[in-house]
């Protein structure tokens, strides 16, 4: 399992005081009132979760789960807020390994964009594509996927923290951001410990979870 490296949040533009400020995993049955962001390529992880663990009744998937900015158009930013304004305040960030959006963002010349469209839509996460290529560019390609899809999480994270409401409830305890990473070679979830600073393992799935 790949760490990432000491200080990777202040590289993605993330103060201290903001990576402890993020969460660990909430107990069972405690995500019914949950916003859960995930990537359209892998749904066994959503509906692993609705059947067998908690019953999310928030979900956005799209194209590497991103989390566009506050204020950029589109369905995403109109769903945080829609339910922050429902009641939602726990928000999970949930990506996965391997993922053929990051490796469009990291390894373009073995995956690239597959239209205008997608090209545009990869461009609103370059900060994964900039913090890679500075901090985990002499891996080895599979080891560089795996920082990447850790990274690009956290990155997704920092999104979240644009939007003013989310940010004043992170500030004041009444918001909180989690980051999840599906591992498929490992069957893992494993979630973001802002104490450790890194991934670590969390629930280990009775099925092998994978993209379809």
């Amino acid at each position: 399992m790949i760490k990432l490296k000491p200080g990777v949040q202040r590289g993605l533009g993330r103060t201290t005081e903001d990576a402890e400020r993020l969460n660990g995993p909430i107990p069972y049955g405690g995500y019914k009132n949950a916003l859960f962001l995930s990537c359209c390529e892998s749904n066994a992880v959503p509906l692993l979760l609705q059947r067998k663990y908690w019953r999310c009744n928030h979900m956005v998937q799209n194209p590497g789960n991103l989390v566009p900015p506050s204020g950029t158009p589109g369905a995403v930013g109109a769903e945080i807020e829609r339910a922050y304004e429902a009641g939602v305040r726990d928000f999970v960030v949930c990506g996965h390994h391997p993922c053929t959006v990051v490796q469009a963002l990291v390894a373009p010349e073995a995956s690239p964009p597959s239209g205008p469209s997608m090209a545009a839509w990869l461009a609103q996460a370059a900060e994964t594509t900039r913090v890679v290529a500075a901090s985990y560019a002499g891996l080895d390609p599979q080891a560089r996927l795996e920082a990447a899809a850790q990274v690009h999480v956290l990155a997704q994270l920092q999104n979240l923290l644009t939007y003013p409401a989310l940010a004043a409830g992170v500030e004041d305890g009444t918001v909180a951001l989690h980051g999840w990473v599906a591992n498929t070679a490992l069957g893992q979830l494993l979630h973001y410990d802002p104490a450790e600073g890194q991934f670590m393992p969390w629930l280990r799935t009775v099925m092998k979870v994978s993209s379809r």
